[in-house]
């Protein structure tokens, strides 16, 4: 059978933005190695919405097929068309549900944002079971998830996030914890020599009463309002973030109680000063006063003088080469070695029969 290759479908995507009628363009063929031993990644949802989680279980999948293991993510709507990093499109590789077998000798990794009825249907399966968790929140009880962990009996565990990865020894008890931080694309998220002066580019989805107060005082600022160009970085494809960062002159970051956060993050990358609220936990890890102008909280007011502190300094002053700087020390970090090396260390040792070349 034919692979997925997301590349094989064209798929055009207006001005960045992605709707579910992207859906209907991808196909989701079987395989012909899916009865060798092989790692399964499920819980991503409906991956048709640009989400960090989803990227970086994808970034896995990648990275691992390339070193040679026999590695998917599952999930029924396809490749995820807002993904660009042309690595991930080369290796990652999507199946269907109906199109997965799993046994005894495969593993299977799930996301903390599974429901009971995964948990239910997996729990006596033989397969080696792994928790990926990317978000402190989703592991405690809720509405979607009563039933303990335990149930699932996993083996070992893994996180992209130092916050989460205390809260999973400290809360819940598990030792056997692998930090695998996320990368950044190299070919996506990269710096411009033009600094950028004429756009604000904001990713506010989590708090949509602080976005709305936010974008009201930039209105209300004649010299705000007149300056800058406003541009929502949600539902946008991959390249398009990228591309609106690097021209941008600020990022406007309102995040929530994150396992990670990627947005600040990529804003460094590319160049962008960040500005605003980071978000909760995830971010204290490579947040600093060094490398963006920071508020303490999602509050409008707070956000927005951010913003004006930001809007204050001179593109090419000392002080915005310094925050580049400091910003692209931090990207360095979370770079694909940084992923990588521990990736293919924990599998190596915990699935070696998943690797096949």
């Amino acid at each position: 059978m034919p692979e997925n290759r997301p590349n094989a479908v064209p798929i055009v995507v207006e001005s960045g933005y992605i709707s579910e009628r992207h859906l209907k363009q991808v196909a989701i063929p079987g395989f012909a190695d899916l009865d060798a031993p092989k790692i399964v990644f499920i819980g991503a949802g409906r991956s048709y919405r640009p989400i960090g989680g989803v990227k970086i279980i994808l970034q896995h999948v990648a990275a691992l097929r390339a070193a040679g293991f026999n590695a998917y993510l599952l999930n029924d709507s396809g490749f995820p068309v807002w993904i660009d990093d042309p690595f991930v499109r080369t290796h990652a590789r999507v199946i269907a549900s109906s199109h997965c077998p799993i046994r005894g000798h495969d593993a299977l990794v799930i996301s903390e944002s599974v429901n009971d009825a995964i948990l239910n249907t997996i729990k006596d399966w033989q397969a080696t079971k792994v928790l990926f968790a990317q978000n402190a929140v989703g592991l405690r009880p809720s509405a979607r998830r009563q039933q303990p962990w335990e149930v699932a009996q996993f083996a070992a565990y893994i996180t992209p996030s130092q916050f989460v990865a205390k809260v999973m020894r400290e809360e819940f008890n598990w030792s056997d914890v692998a930090l695998i931080p996320p990368a950044l694309s190299e070919d996506m998220f990269y710096p411009s020599d033009r600094l950028g002066q004429s756009v604000i580019a904001c990713s506010g989805r989590k708090w949509p009463q602080v976005l709305t107060d936010v974008k009201a005082k930039v209105a209300a600022d004649k010299t705000m309002a007149e300056r800058f160009q406003w541009i929502d970085l949600e539902n946008r494809a991959e390249s398009f973030i990228a591309a609106t960062l690097r021209r941008a002159a600020m990022a406007v970051c309102i995040g929530a109680h994150e396992g990670f956060g990627l947005p600040p993050l990529e804003a460094m990358a590319c160049g962008t000063i960040p500005c605003g609220f980071p978000g909760y936990d995830g971010p204290a890890e490579f947040v600093t006063d060094d490398n963006g102008i920071w508020a303490e909280a999602p509050d409008a007011d707070q956000i927005f003088e951010s913003m004006q502190r930001t809007a204050a300094l001179k593109p090419k002053s000392a002080r915005v080469k310094s925050l580049r700087a400091a910003g692209q020390e931090t990207v360095a970090r979370y770079r694909a070695a940084a992923m990588t090396e521990p990736l293919i260390a924990f599998w190596s040792d915990l699935a070696p029969q998943t690797r096949l070349a």
